[in-house]
């Protein structure tokens, strides 16, 4: 198959993505992680979302924040800025249906970095892991100290 060009950029055409199709799945409404922090968010029919991150008691980002972000199907993708922390998390994933529904997300944190002459010492300041939020507390919601962070590739330190 080939595809349409722009005659000005010759750049690929690719067709909009209705409404409709980006919100077959809606994430509006609150949802609670592992450990123990709200997220509550709004989806717009255009897929755009805006909302509030809630840091837990005892949490590493224990302030509210605005995020924002995006839905398409069931692909879900926002960004908290904890400009008190020096701090911005991105977590995108899957929007899962059904008995147990659930934001299944991998999350991508960055902080400030004073050194900037060292490609290897900024790398030293993203951090990664895996998140799950569901539609309802859960029995370890209440007690987030007894839940791992999941970080991948840096297990000494929490997101």
């Amino acid at each position: 198959m080939q595809r349409a060009t722009s005659a000005v950029s010759r750049i690929p055409v690719i067709p909009a993505v209705s409404n409709a199709d980006k919100m077959a799945l809606n994430p509006t409404g609150l949802w609670y992680d592992e450990h123990g922090c709200e997220l509550e968010i709004f989806a717009a029919p255009d897929g755009c979302i805006t909302g509030v991150f809630r840091g837990a008691r005892g949490h590493a980002f224990p302030d509210e924040c605005g995020v924002v972000g995006f839905v398409a199907g069931d692909l879900v993708s926002f960004v908290a800025d904890f400009a008190r922390l020096h701090s911005l998390t991105a977590w995108a994933g899957h929007l899962v249906t059904g008995d147990d529904e659930r934001l299944d997300l991998l999350w991508h944190r960055t902080v400030e970095s004073r050194v900037q002459d060292d490609a290897q010492d900024v790398w030293k300041g993203v951090w990664n892991g895996a998140d799950v939020f569901r539609r309802r507390r859960t029995s370890s919601d209440q007690n987030p100290a007894s839940v791992p962070s999941h970080p991948i590739g840096h297990e000494h330190r929490a997101h």
